[in-house]
């Protein structure tokens, strides 16, 4: 039986009655394929979790620049009274923002 199943109680070898399935736990995405070494396994999923982080921070610098353009832009156009112009800055600067910090992250991977 391997680390991640689990058998209910009573369903054991030898033991009579009870239901002879073995439920799995949750996390069945985790487990690893049988004929796999488990340091491959180990490296697949560091690997593989680097790449998650990465992607994630590299969405969230593109979405956290973007955003505080453009509320910079919503309240210059609050404060002066110049209703879309300002936002329109704000989203093209934030675009220009977001490119210019997704090539300095990039860059030092390549």
């Amino acid at each position: 039986m391997g680390p991640c199943q689990d058998v209910r109680e009573g369903d054991g070898p030898g033991q009579e009655g009870g239901d002879q399935r073995m439920h799995r736990r949750r996390d069945r995405g985790r487990q690893r394929p049988r004929g796999i070494d488990v340091e491959q396994f180990r490296v697949e999923s560091v690997i593989d979790r680097v790449g998650t982080t990465g992607t994630v921070w590299l969405g969230l610098t593109i979405a956290c620049t973007v955003g505080a353009f453009v509320g910079l832009g919503i309240w210059a156009d609050a404060a002066l009274g110049t209703s879309p112009w300002f936002l329109l800055v704000g989203i093209l600067l934030g675009c220009v923002a977001a490119t210019a910090s997704t090539i300095v992250l990039v860059r030092r991977y390549l």
